[in-house]
């Protein structure tokens, strides 16, 4: 019935009309548009009907086009404009759009790279470390969160405010800042799925946590121990009530074009199939599995002709030193609005070249002592003159940057 009313009609985004016409751009409510694409999954994976699997096949198409190298399907309420470093993008749209990728993968194996980038780096990088405010509006390139600053929404009738930090944002529309405690969950929720062809399970997600689960009447708890999406290796531990064969599957991401295996220590091989590697065998108490990824440094375009830097499932970008301003206090609370600026003006114009000649475009991969967490900087991309940080680490920040090619 959605697909059978003529277009152009309000959030007409996924369509089918509108999907199948390839020169018609996205124009609805972004938060629906992300929301929407779950329902075209749905109803493609439980009826298979081919017409609605090219549908979603347009629609991947489509939402790629209107995607930012950090994940987040643009829109400052509307869904308009390019994919640029400095465009807005709603907290509300990355928390359903990361709930359509998660579906994605429960249905058909697919998503989990996007969804990955998108909870680290976009869903990360417009909130607080602590969780005690975020932007309404965020951007890939942020030089300043201001309250004053007017969105494409608002801009002509007056008003402004999405822009701040804010525990509430209760000026301008109390819906991300409660939305924003769906977004860990949703993922959480995906991290593990059972096979529907065998008996076994697959970690499809990646993150420490624990699998409680049974699999041909034995009780199974797997303890995936890591600090990605900052190191490279999972470990997996398998305390099975009782001995018992499965499968555990494992996913490769698309970003890691090799990676090794090792069951208590010792070198195993298994092919990837649909980006999963598998173990077969009867698994014992205190198995040990670890699985290691070889990240590339990776450049992704913005409109601009500039680059956003990626390794692995994070995007690293130039930090700009932030100087906080509460602007509203709530009574009782310690939580603030704040507006936030560069403490040097002229930081917010600096700006870090890549170099096309050199290795790895001139940047060094590096761990740091500090602990795994966004509050510190566990990681950097180190040049001679700058360092990156992931964009989850910041508040305010530069993520496009010119490449210089050489001779």
């Amino acid at each position: 019935d959605f697909c059978a009313l003529p277009v152009p009609f309000a959030n007409d985004d996924v369509s089918t009309r509108s999907l199948f016409d390839v020169h018609r751009p996205f124009s609805g409510h972004a938060v629906h548009t992300a929301e929407h694409l779950r329902v075209l999954m749905w109803a493609a994976a439980v009826t298979g009907r081919a017409d609605l699997r090219q549908a979603l096949e347009a629609a991947r198409v489509k939402f790629n086009r209107f995607t930012l190298p950090s994940g987040a399907l643009i829109g400052d309420e509307g869904l308009h404009g390019m994919p640029s470093a400095e465009i807005g993008y709603e907290f509300c749209t990355t928390t359903e759009y990361l709930t359509s990728l998660t579906s994605g993968l429960e249905y058909f194996g697919t998503d989990a790279d996007h969804a990955e980038r998108l909870l680290f780096n976009a869903g990360q990088g417009a909130r607080l470390p602590d969780g005690s405010g975020l932007a309404y509006l965020s951007q890939d390139t942020r030089l300043d969160a201001r309250a004053d600053r007017p969105d494409s929404y608002s801009f002509f009738h007056g008003g402004a405010g999405r822009f701040k930090f804010s525990p509430t944002h209760e000026d301008i529309a109390c819906c991300c800042n409660p939305n924003s405690g769906r977004l860990l969950p949703q993922y959480i929720s995906r991290q593990w799925m059972r096979l529907t062809d065998q008996a076994g399970v697959a970690a499809l997600l990646y993150g420490a946590c624990a699998l409680h689960t049974e699999i041909d009447g034995v009780n199974v708890r797997i303890e995936e121990i890591t600090d990605y999406p900052f190191g490279d290796q999972v470990r997996f531990v398998v305390h099975p009530e009782r001995p018992v064969s499965f499968r555990l599957s494992l996913r490769q991401p698309e970003w890691s074009p090799l990676v090794t295996l090792s069951v208590n220590g010792e070198s195993v091989s298994a092919p990837a199939q649909n980006q999963l590697v598998s173990l077969d065998r009867r698994w014992q108490p205190n198995d040990d599995v670890r699985i290691s990824f070889t990240p590339p440094m990776e450049l992704r375009p913005y409109p601009n002709g500039e680059y956003a830097v990626r390794r692995g499932a994070l995007q690293y970008v130039l930090p700009i030193e932030p100087e906080l301003h509460p602007i509203k206090r709530y009574t009782g609370s310690p939580l603030v609005d704040l507006n936030i600026f560069p403490q040097r003006k002229t930081d917010a114009y600096r700006m870090a070249f890549l170099d096309g000649a050199a290795l790895h475009f001139g940047l060094r991969f590096e761990r740091t002592l500090d602990p795994p967490d966004w509050y510190h900087v566990p990681s950097r991309l180190v040049s001679a003159d700058f360092a990156l940080v992931p964009m989850g680490c910041t508040m305010l920040r530069r993520s496009a940057f010119p490449l210089l090619q050489g001779e």
